[in-house]
């Protein structure tokens, strides 16, 4: 927490950034945003918006400053007039480039949002085992072919095809007479955003990340560059968990 609490962050960070506070103030300020990640992304987008306002430069037009030194503007229009200080154009910009980070954040797409299609109903026939390869499905998604759980007590029972903001999802439903079904969902394209992690395991060099999300667990990972789900509202997320390492 910032040591004025009667500033806002912004303000303070503004500050930072642009130099306008004393050295004790810049120590403290300097020693919170080090112990936070959060501060530090918004203290560098501050930084970044003082770079743009450098480069702006607000001028009146010749014909007003003229009108201005020959007294032919009305007193109330002259008053009226004031070119922006630095600090709001500092403050606006920084605003505007806030507003796009995050607009951005929130409407890309996330694992959060694409695993309600793996707790979604199955719209279409389970794949069957592939003739080539009795270890998968003959199911892929860019080359990356769901498995065959059978033989570990998981049959594949439906699936169903999906876009999430341009990126192909395909999901294959399992159940098991042990736990309840689950769904796993394969995204094309690059990765998803995780977005908040309770916790990651690593496992044969793969990161696997567990999640809640909308009352479900999730487990997700990377295979060749794109994003696995595992979802599902009743399994617990360690069954999950080996689910995922056997894929």
């Amino acid at each position: 927490m910032f040591v004025r609490r009667s500033r806002s962050e912004e303000d303070q960070l503004a500050r930072l950034a642009d130099g306008s506070i004393d050295a004790a103030e810049r120590a403290r300020l300097e020693q919170t945003v080090a112990s936070s990640p959060k501060l530090a992304a918004l203290l560098a987008e501050q930084k970044r918006a003082l770079g743009l306002a450098a480069a702006v430069d607000v001028a009146a037009p010749a014909s007003l400053l003229e009108r201005v030194d020959t007294g032919q503007t009305r007193p109330l229009r002259a008053r009226s007039w004031r070119r922006p200080s630095r600090r709001a154009i500092l403050v606006t910009v920084a605003a505007v480039v806030l507003l796009v980070v995050l607009a951005s954040r929130v409407h890309a797409p996330s694992v959060s949002t694409e695993s309600h299609f793996a707790l979604d109903a199955a719209t279409l026939a389970a794949p069957g085992q592939s003739p080539r390869d009795h270890a998968v499905l003959s199911a892929a998604v860019a080359g990356v072919a769901f498995p065959d759980w059978s033989g570990h007590g998981w049959s594949a029972t439906g699936a169903r095809n999906d876009t999430l903001d341009g990126h192909g999802v395909e999901t294959v439903f399992y159940t098991s007479d042990e736990y309840a079904r689950v769904g796993y969902s394969i995204v094309a394209g690059g990765p998803l955003s995780v977005g908040a992690t309770s916790r990651t395991v690593v496992h044969h060099g793969v990161a696997y990340s567990v999640i809640r999300a909308g009352g479900a667990s999730v487990v997700t990972w990377l295979r060749d560059g794109h994003t696995c789900v595992l979802a599902s509202e009743h399994t617990p997320a360690s069954a999950l968990l080996r689910l995922a390492q056997l894929a």
